[in-house]
């Protein structure tokens, strides 16, 4: 028939960030990744101009999507 793969992440707020590690730079690897914004930020999007990382400014309550590799 076919087959359905749900992943679901949850980081709560660290009450010390500075001992916070967040993951390495990567593609995403599905279809589509979803992410609910909050006012804590950390995500990256790679530039189309060599390797230049943009910083995302977050938007509490907003919805980012991103398409992955497989799509």
């Amino acid at each position: 028939m076919g087959a359905m793969n749900i992943n679901m992440n949850c980081y709560p707020p660290c009450p010390n960030p500075s001992i916070t590690m967040g993951a390495r730079r990567h593609c995403d690897g599905s279809y589509i990744t979803l992410l609910f914004q909050d006012d804590t930020g950390g995500l990256y999007v790679r530039g189309n101009k060599g390797d230049n990382w943009i910083h995302v400014n977050p938007i509490k309550g907003a919805l980012a999507v991103n398409i992955g590799d497989l799509l």
